[in-house]
């Protein structure tokens, strides 16, 4: 079963100010997709791959060059024939100490996918493209 569903993606790091980059290769089954504040799946892939900018207090801690701003982000590699996306549309909400719903339904959520890609940035350019009878399934946490 694992040939169907497993697919891999790279977490990077990548300093703003000096060369260094970390990259780390890994296997994943299903993707926890955000949906808040998302309008569609684009959206809400736009949103899984977003980077992140680490400053300040949270500055990256290189190995060769200490405290330094960085990029954080997640890059696709390989899609599986079937890809799982499982909808994230509850959060904690600590005034309450409950989990809360941020979507009320998954409707403008389509069940296909035609073709996406996603990148990552600059030079440590790392693409997937899913198309053809690739499937998806979309699971809610309703």
């Amino acid at each position: 079963m694992a040939h169907l569903f497993r697919g891999k993606f790279t977490n990077y790091l990548r300093c703003v100010n000096v060369e260094d980059v970390s990259t780390r290769d890994e296997d994943f089954y299903d993707l926890q997709m955000p949906v808040k504040g998302c309008k569609d799946l684009y959206a809400s892939l736009d949103e899984y791959v977003k980077e992140e900018t680490l400053e300040g207090e949270n500055q990256y801690q290189s190995e060769r060059f200490g405290k330094q701003d960085a990029k954080k982000g997640v890059a696709f590699k390989s899609l599986p024939p079937v890809l799982e996306l499982h909808l994230r549309r509850f959060e904690y909400d600590f005034t309450t100490d409950a989990m809360a719903k941020v979507c009320r339904s998954a409707a403008t959520f389509s069940p296909s996918l035609r073709a996406c890609v996603w990148r990552m940035p600059s030079a440590w350019r790392c693409s997937a493209l899913a198309t053809g009878q690739r499937a998806l399934r979309v699971s809610n946490d309703a």
